[in-house]
């Protein structure tokens, strides 16, 4: 089935602004409507999108009014969802198409937003596999991927390029190109919104899901009969997971393992999903995907296509997985979308003389993923102030020496009961991560992890004996770690590393402490670790 285009937009279109799914900071929201706002279109909130309910973003009906609304509005021209979480799947079967067929309109967004993305492929729309608010909100008006969702939007389709991967499988295929999060597509199989696998080109990412359940999903999809029916797989990110060695493969190996007997083309480690370079993808496009092994550019710019030509346009892009959008009949488009991925070909092959000297030049620089950072820090955040000898300090400590742990540190916890100013004895906990600790030539990175017990600089006296939540003193710095953390684990640097995360830094004392505290209690804040503030 050719699936339907939406309308591209223009300078003045309005986009609605919804939360389908988890509730999200209303900082977000704003950053977005901003970058909206630059693109010169027109954000408008629905009336929800700041609402919340438990972990999601209003009650059901509040998301499905706001959602309802955005799709039969016929001024509304695309709708960008602000986060994923968990809720899209509570609207599927409540929506109603009847005045969107009408007046059709992107849908943007991923994660679990996927489950909209089948929807509206059921109801026979093409739709945006693209970042959402947060993206938006929090990367710089050059980032890539934002650029590319602007072009999309507008009728640009812009021409990417991946790197290669040695488990790439060559070929060419045509096919729709689908998917998206694969847990949330795996919970739709065996419901009228499944991918239906016939020619299909599915792409598939995921965030902290086990190697073992992937491999669960991965099984699922061959013993029912799926992978044996598709035209190709591009093989996302998978994010926020630790390799389980017990299974004697890492998770690219498993999967390949799992696909080896198809002879369609096959992608590993494309730039999509829960990472800052999440590249936009047309769900439902009819595309061609091609992996080569020789190396050289696109030699062919492409024809312009009018009404109503619907054949794939004839490129020659040797050296190259690429996906090559194909036009819809309603519209006339005059670029394309291009993914090339350097192969090195099938397993066994030799290596050539110019894939060495390329090992030489190429270095892989990691991607720092700020969603991700984000995410530590909200975690940390979710405890509460985390002032020792406090539950939330308890919870917290156990959360990052897990996550430590998890990442591939070796971890050892430092604890000590410390007199703070006024006497008071404080169950600290310094946690020490340590990667490659048999190596001498090591880095050590540091952040405090506890907090401030008064906001005793707060402008409002009356804030003054409460505890803050220390987003940014000391969540901020910690998260950061976390991040640099996951990337050790995936690149595996020679360097030894040791993350330290130092706590009762923040206990010195307020500054509407009047008395000598040093004469009091025979010590002084700094033998803790903190002066007072001024």
């Amino acid at each position: 089935m050719n699936l339907q285009f939406p309308p591209f937009l223009h300078e003045g279109d309005k986009v609605a602004i919804v939360s389908p799914s988890s509730k999200i900071d209303s900082i977000f929201l704003k950053g977005a409507k901003t970058r909206l706002s630059s693109w010169g279109l027109t954000p408008v909130m629905g009336d929800h999108v700041r609402s919340s309910w438990g972990s999601y973003a209003g009650a059901t009906h509040q998301r499905l009014k706001d959602f309802q609304a955005a799709m039969d509005d016929e001024e509304i021209k695309a709708i960008l969802c602000s986060r994923g979480g968990y809720g899209a799947v509570h609207l599927l079967d409540k929506l109603d198409f009847t005045r969107f067929r009408n007046h059709p309109k992107w849908l943007i967004g991923f994660s679990d937003i996927t489950a909209l993305h089948n929807l509206f492929q059921y109801n026979g729309f093409a739709s945006l596999h693209a970042p959402m608010a947060r993206h938006l909100a929090v990367t710089g008006e050059e980032d890539p991927c934002s650029l590319y969702l602007r072009d999309i939007l507008f009728g640009k389709l812009p021409g990417y390029k991946c790197h290669r991967h040695k488990l790439n499988h060559l070929g060419q295929a045509k096919g729709i190109l689908r998917g998206g999060n694969m847990a949330v597509f795996h919970g739709l199989r065996g419901t009228p919104y499944d991918i239906p696998p016939e020619g299909t080109i599915l792409f598939i990412e995921d965030v902290g899901e086990r190697p073992y359940a992937i491999e669960r999903m991965m099984y699922n999809l061959k013993l029912g009969g799926v992978l044996e029916k598709l035209s190709g797989l591009i093989i996302g990110q998978f994010t926020e997971y630790k390799e389980d060695y017990s299974l004697k493969k890492d998770l690219y190996s498993t999967l390949d393992a799992l696909v080896k007997e198809y002879d369609f083309p096959i992608c590993y480690d494309f730039p999509v999903g829960h990472v800052t370079e999440n590249l936009p993808l047309i769900n439902g496009a009819e595309v061609e995907l091609r992996i080569r092994k020789e190396r050289s550019g696109i030699v062919n710019k492409p024809s312009y296509l009018t009404h109503p030509t619907v054949k794939i346009i004839n490129f020659e892009a040797l050296n190259s997985k690429s996906i090559i959008m194909k036009r819809n009949s309603m519209f006339i488009l005059s670029a394309f979308i291009l993914f090339s991925a350097f192969s090195c070909g099938t397993n066994g092959s030799k290596t050539t003389s110019t894939d060495i000297t390329e090992k030489k030049v190429i270095v892989q620089v990691p991607q720092f993923d700020a969603d991700s950072a984000y995410k530590y820090i909200q975690a940390q955040v979710d405890f509460g102030p985390r002032t020792p000898n406090s539950k939330g300090h308890v919870a917290c400590g156990d959360y990052l020496a897990a996550k430590l742990a998890e990442h591939g540190a070796k971890v050892i916890s430092q604890n000590a009961e410390l007199p703070a100013y006024d006497g008071t004895l404080l169950k600290a906990r310094n946690i020490i991560g340590s990667f490659k600790p048999e190596s001498k030539k090591r880095i050590a990175l540091f952040a405090h992890w506890d907090t401030r017990p008064w906001a005793d600089n707060d402008p409002n006296e009356k804030n003054h004996h409460t505890p803050i939540l220390g987003a940014n003193d000391g969540a901020s710095g910690v998260g950061v770690l976390l991040e640099i953390a996951r990337q050790i684990n995936q690149q595996q640097p020679e360097l030894g590393i040791d993350i330290i995360f130092l706590d009762a830094e923040d206990y010195g004392a307020p500054q509407f402490i009047q008395a000598n505290i040093g004469k009091t209690s025979g010590v002084s804040a700094h033998n803790i670790g903190h002066e007072p503030r001024t």
